[in-house]
C-alpha cells in the first residue's frame, strides 16, 4: 500500500492521509494511481520493448559487419579464381594447338569431316597439312572456343560480384563508412579490412594471355597469324565483362549502380 511521510519522518499510509481543503479521498487517490500506472508500464511494457530493440539492433549490426567482411574476402577470391582460370585455360589451349598440329601432320583436322580416301591411295601415307590454311583455321576455332568459355566464366563472376553489391543496403554503407574513418589507432590489418571490396579485374599477366587467344602466331612454317574475327568476349552481349580488362576493373560502386539500374 502506498504511503506518505509524517513531518517527523515516519511513514503514513495513504488511506490515513488527511484531505486538505475540499479534496475528497477519491480525488487524492488519482495522482497516486497515475504514478502506479506509469511505473507499471515502464517496468512491464517499455523496458522489454527497449531491451528487444537493443538486442535486435546489436544482432543486426553484427550480421551486417559479418556481411561486409565476407564480401570483402569473396571479392578477393573471385579475382584469384579468375587469374587461375585464365592461366589454366591458356595452358590447355596451348596443348590443344600442339595436338591439332600433330594430327594435321597426319592429314587430320579434327572438327572437319574428312573426304574418303580412294582405295588405290590407301597404301600411301597421309599428306602433311600442318602448314595449310585448314590448320590455321583449326587454331582459330580453338582460340574462339577458349574465348567463349572465358566469356561464360567471367560473366558468372561478374553476376556474383554484382549480387553481393546488390545485397547490401544503407546499413552496410553506414558500416563501410564507419570502417573508413581513420583515427590513427588501428593496426595495419584492421586498416586493410576497412576498405571496400577490391575491384573485379584481370591482372596484367591475365590480360596479356587473353590477347594471345585473339591473335597469335601459329607454330608452323612461315609463322602465319591466327586471328579470331568474331570474338564472343567482345560481342555487345558480353558488355558486362568488358570492364574486367580495364586498368581499374569493375569497382564496387559501379557494380552497385549497375545492379540497381538493372533491377529497377
Amino acid at each position: 500500500m502506498p504511503v506518505v511521510r509524517r513531518s517527523s519522518g515516519t511513514a503514513v499510509p495513504r488511506h490515513e492521509r488527511v484531505p486538505r481543503g475540499g479534496d475528497t479521498q477519491e480525488e487524492m487517490e488519482i495522482p497516486w494511481l497515475a504514478a502506479d500506472i506509469l511505473t507499471w508500464s515502464g517496468d512491464k511494457l517499455l523496458a522489454p520493448v527497449l531491451t528487444g530493440v537493443a538486442v535486435g539492433f546489436a544482432l543486426r549490426f553484427g550480421a551486417i559487419r559479418a556481411d561486409v567482411t565476407q564480401h570483402n574476402a569473396r571479392a578477393a577470391e573471385l579475382n584469384t579464381d579468375a587469374m587461375r582460370w585464365v592461366r589454366d585455360r591458356d595452358r590447355l589451349l596451348t596443348a590443344e594447338i600442339f595436338r591439332a598440329r600433330n594430327l594435321a601432320r597426319q592429314g587430320i583436322i579434327e572438327d572437319v569431316e574428312q573426304a574418303p580416301v580412294p582405295k588405290e591411295l590407301e597404301h600411301l601415307p597421309a599428306s602433311d597439312i600442318g602448314n595449310s590454311g585448314a590448320f590455321v583455321q583449326r587454331v582459330e576455332r580453338l582460340m574462339r572456343q577458349a574465348l567463349h568459355q572465358y566469356r561464360d566464366e567471367m560473366s558468372a563472376k561478374v553476376r556474383e560480384y554484382e549480387a553481393m553489391a546488390r545485397s547490401e543496403g544503407r546499413f552496410h554503407s553506414a558500416v563501410r563508412a564507419w570502417r573508413e574513418r581513420d583515427l590513427g589507432l588501428r593496426p595495419p590489418r584492421a586498416k586493410r579490412e576497412r576498405r571496400p571490396p577490391e575491384a573485379l579485374a584481370l591482372s596484367d599477366d591475365a590480360r596479356e594471355l587473353l590477347n594471345t587467344w585473339r591473335e597469335r602466331e601459329v607454330p608452323v612454317h612461315g609463322t602465319p597469324t591466327a586471328i579470331v574475327a568474331d570474338d564472343p568476349s567482345q560481342h555487345p552481349a558480353a558488355a558486362d565483362i568488358a570492364q574486367l580488362e580495364t586498368h581499374d576493373g569493375l569497382i564496387w560502386a559501379d557494380a552497385l549502380c549497375r545492379s540497381r539500374l538493372g533491377h529497377d
